[in-house]
């Protein structure tokens, strides 16, 4: 049997890895693993990595570290009363980092080599079913129409416009 022994502050255990002999372990990423020994000598070694801090503000993260590289998944909490989730905003740590889809309320992103900090962003929706979106800078010539482009809670989209960079400016959109 392989135990892990503890880890040093800001690293986390990932796998293990046979190096020679010729064996297969039960659980290549548990922390303690089996194999059965052959006639043969064995080496095993432990691997590790640098983990950093996932802060979500106003939402959740599967995981509280992440070595660079990992796939992250971040879910917005519930709304304060009468809003309605907009989109993610990054507060640090966030230069080189792409979310998935910055619009959904659950969302993956790759982990950067530092410490990141998330929010949540919520959008008003009045009572009447008009919802106000943060949309980014995008190019609509006076012949657009953009009225019913999306539904409450979902992020417009419409093919051909200019990619979406950030929220930035409010409109408001009407769906009958």
């Amino acid at each position: 049997m392989c135990t892990c022994p503890s880890m040093k502050p800001g690293m986390m255990f990932t796998g293990w890895k046979v190096e020679s002999g010729s064996v297969t372990l039960a659980d290549s990423t548990s922390s303690t693993t089996t194999f059965t020994m052959p006639n043969e000598d064995v080496v095993i070694r432990g691997i590790s990595r640098f983990v950093y801090g996932i802060t979500v503000m106003g939402g959740t993260a599967d995981r509280n570290l992440a070595p660079s590289g990992q796939t992250v998944t971040i879910t917005a909490g519930e709304p304060p009363e009468g809003k309605v989730f907009d989109c993610w905003e990054i507060h640090l740590g966030g230069k080189g980092v792409t979310l998935a889809d910055p619009y959904s309320a659950t969302t993956t992103f790759e982990m950067p080599r530092n410490e990141i900090v998330i929010r949540a962003m919520w959008k008003d929706q009045e009572e009447d079913g008009t919802v106000f979106f943060l949309v980014g800078i995008k190019r609509y010539s006076r012949f657009d129409d953009i009225t019913g482009m999306g539904a409450p809670g979902k992020r417009m989209e419409r093919p051909g416009a200019v990619e979406q960079i950030a929220c930035l400016r409010r409109i408001q959109v009407y769906f009958h």
